[in-house]
């Protein structure tokens, strides 16, 4: 598909699904890039500014990352990746990448920076939200242990951010539908 902003083409169709994740604020566009079938994805970034639209690698594995964001000084990328065998958030410097830090412990997905960088949100995989509290420094990172704010039985579709964060720490969640008595299915 083409992703258009304003009049100016910002990435060419190609067999690949290519969903924007995130506009870091140093002019680069993060986004997961996807084969056909959606069966694998990685993420890529490019520079707003580059007449070339050259593609940045920010992880192409064997396996599956999914959502990502940009610190708010566009210095680290946090994302889902499949590695361990479920999903987990880490953390990596950009635009030259070093070694990846864990932010997840038990598995997470969908990570969020806070406005001021000192904290990274992410969904539990009971949907529950969790907060992990971040240190940078240079090319330095540290991360305690995530802790849990609130349970907020978010469905966590692979392609969607379903919650957002104001600076203030106001969450908005889109939230699944429990019912203690759920409508009978009919099947004609």
């Amino acid at each position: 598909p083409v992703n258009r902003v304003g009049e100016e083409q910002l990435f060419v169709g190609t067999d690949a699904q290519e969903i924007p994740l995130d506009w870091s604020s140093t002019g680069y566009v993060l986004y997961r890039r996807s084969d056909a079938n959606y069966a694998s994805s990685d993420l890529v970034a490019v520079a707003v500014s580059d007449q070339d639209r050259k593609p940045i690698v920010v992880a192409d594995t064997r396996f599956e990352e999914r959502m990502g964001s940009f610190s708010p000084d566009g210095k680290w990328v946090a994302y889902d990746t499949e590695r361990s065998g479920r999903f987990e958030v880490v953390v990596q410097a950009f635009p030259e990448p070093n070694e990846e830090f864990p932010i997840s412990t038990d598995g997470g997905q969908a990570p969020l920076w806070s406005r001021d960088g000192g904290e990274i949100y992410f969904t539990a995989p009971d949907g529950a939200i969790l907060s992990a509290r971040v240190t940078t420094e240079g090319s330095t990172f540290a991360a305690e242990a995530p802790k849990r704010l609130f349970p907020a039985r978010i469905s966590l579709q692979a392609f969607n951010q379903e919650y957002a964060v104001t600076k203030d720490r106001h969450f908005v969640v889109t939230t699944q539908q429990i019912d203690d008595d759920p409508a009978p299915i009919a099947v004609l």
